[in-house]
């Protein structure tokens, strides 16, 4: 069975991030960078887009929440977009809900070990 953990970007202006399933912090989060870009991003249904990501030293625990820059967020917000993060078992997917970005976007991304209820 995986553990699925998503970060949510919504683009209301407001930054929210859950654990699925429960959990609770197991150390201090970490920041990192990470660039979204255009031409990674795969049609996966009506208005529904995904591309992987590599952050170095990310676990099957590790949650991840996307801080875009006031700017991005009014871009985000003017375009309608919405961003998820996924962590399945390590693997990370980018899933973005609305059109098709078409720029590039460079950003802080928090990186928090969680550590699952079971």
């Amino acid at each position: 069975m995986s553990n699925t953990l998503r970060g949510v970007v919504q683009n209301t202006g407001f930054l929210q991030g859950s654990v699925y399933g429960g959990g609770r912090t197991a150390s201090a989060p970490k920041i990192t960078t990470v660039t979204l870009l255009s031409s990674k991003w795969i049609e996966i249904g009506s208005n529904l887009y995904s591309q992987s990501i590599t952050i170095s030293g990310v676990t099957p625990n590790s949650k991840i929440d996307l801080n875009p820059s006031v700017t991005q967020l009014a871009v985000f917000h003017e375009k309608d977009l919405a961003f998820v993060v996924e962590n399945d078992d390590g693997v990370i997917t980018v899933w973005c809900i609305g059109q098709k970005p078409t720029g590039d976007y460079t950003m802080q991304a928090t990186i928090t070990e969680v550590i699952i209820n079971g």
